[in-house]
C-alpha cells in the first residue's frame, strides 16, 4: 500500500514529470543516430611511422604542339616520416643510381607540405629547384635536336582551398591519419599564388640568354570524389583549375594553373598504404598562344603503421 502510494505521489510531482519528458526528448533525438557511423573515422593512435618511395619530376615546354618537352632526370627518393597525434614530419634522400644513365643527373631540391584544418580548409605549398634537363632526340627541318639542355628552374607557391563537404576527408586519403568510410564528393573553392624563375644560356631554349621571372595569382575551383570500395580500399580523383593573372618580366599576361591528383589505397586496422600521383601545372599565355608551360609533380607509394 505504501509502495503504491509512493509511486502515485512521485508521479504526481511536477519535477518528476519534467524529468520524464526530458528523457523522452533525449531518446527521440539520439535513437535515429544509433547504428549510424560517421563518414570520417579518426584513428585512436598516438604514434605513426611512414615509409615512402617517390619519383619527383619537372618538365618545361615552350610549344604545346611540339614533342620537345624539356625534362628533369632525377633519382628516386626514399623517405621516412614520423607522426605524433596531429603533428607529423618526414624527410627523404635520393637513391643515387636510380636515374637515366644516358644523360646527366638533375641537381635538385624538392620540398612540399600540406596542412588540414577541421576537414574544411587545406593548404599546400612547394619549393623546388631543378638544374640539368634533357629532351628526346628529334628531327626538325632536316636537323637533329635533343640531348642535354642547360636550364635552371626555381618554382614556389601556395594554394588554399575550402571543402564544401566537411565529411569529405582528403586528409584520410593523402595523409593516411583518418579513414573515410562513406563514398562522397565535395566542391572546392580557393586560390593560389605561384612564382617561377627560369635561367638558360642554351640556344635550344632561347637564342639570347634566357632570364625570366613570372608571378601567377588567381582564384580556382574544383571537385573531388572519394570512392570507398570493398574490403577498405579507396580511390580518389581530384582536379582543381584556376585562372591566373601572370606578371612576366614586368609584362601582364593571362594564364591558368591546374592541380590534379589521383590516389588509390587501403586502410587496415593498424596500417595503411596509398599510391598517389600529383601535379602542379602552370601555363602563361602570350596573346592567345600558350607560352612557357611548367609541369611539376610526383608519383609516390607510402606505407603507414599506427601504434
Amino acid at each position: 500500500m505504501e509502495a503504491r502510494r509512493f509511486a502515485y505521489v512521485g508521479w504526481g510531482n511536477e519535477n518528476m514529470k519534467g524529468h520524464f519528458w526530458v528523457i523522452i526528448w533525449t531518446l527521440a533525438t539520439l535513437l535515429p543516430g544509433i547504428g549510424q557511423e560517421s563518414a570520417v573515422l579518426r584513428f585512436d593512435t598516438m604514434f605513426t611511422i611512414k615509409g615512402t618511395l617517390k619519383y619527383n619530376f619537372m618538365q618545361f615546354d615552350q610549344d604545346i604542339s611540339a614533342n620537345n618537352k624539356i625534362t628533369s632526370n632525377r633519382p628516386l627518393d626514399l623517405g621516412i616520416g614520423f607522426g605524433y597525434k596531429d603533428f607529423s614530419f618526414g624527410f627523404s634522400v635520393n637513391i643515387p643510381f636510380l636515374y637515366d644513365q644516358n644523360v646527366s643527373k638533375s641537381n635538385s631540391f624538392d620540398f612540399g607540405f600540406n596542412c588540414f584544418f577541421r576537414n574544411a580548409l587545406f593548404f599546400e605549398g612547394l619549393i623546388k629547384y631543378y638544374e640539368g634537363f634533357h629532351t628526346e632526340q628529334f628531327t626538325l627541318n632536316g636537323a637533329e635536336y635533343g640531348g642535354e639542355v642547360g636550364l635552371k628552374i626555381i618554382m614556389s607557391g601556395i594554394s588554399g582551398e575550402y571543402l564544401f563537404n566537411k565529411e569529405h576527408s582528403l586528409r584520410g586519403i593523402y595523409n593516411l591519419d583518418r579513414k573515410q568510410r562513406i563514398s562522397n564528393a565535395s566542391f572546392i573553392l580557393g586560390g593560389g599564388v605561384f612564382y617561377s624563375a627560369l635561367y638558360s644560356d642554351d640556344a635550344y631554349v632561347d637564342e639570347n640568354n634566357y632570364n625570366q621571372h613570372t608571378i601567377y595569382f588567381g582564384p580556382n575551383a574544383g571537385y573531388s570524389y572519394i570512392w570507398i570500395l570493398s574490403n577498405n580500399f579507396f580511390l580518389n580523383i581530384l582536379c582543381i583549375l584556376g585562372i591566373n593573372g601572370s606578371v612576366k618580366n614586368n609584362e601582364f599576361y593571362f594564364g591558368f594553373h591546374a592541380l590534379p591528383k589521383f590516389a588509390f589505397g587501403y586502410h587496415g586496422v593498424n596500417w595503411s598504404f596509398n599510391a598517389v600521383i600529383t601535379n602542379t601545372l602552370l601555363i602563361a599565355m602570350q596573346k592567345i598562344e600558350f607560352d612557357n608551360i611548367i609541369n611539376s609533380g610526383a608519383c609516390s607509394i607510402t606505407f603507414s603503421r599506427r601504434f
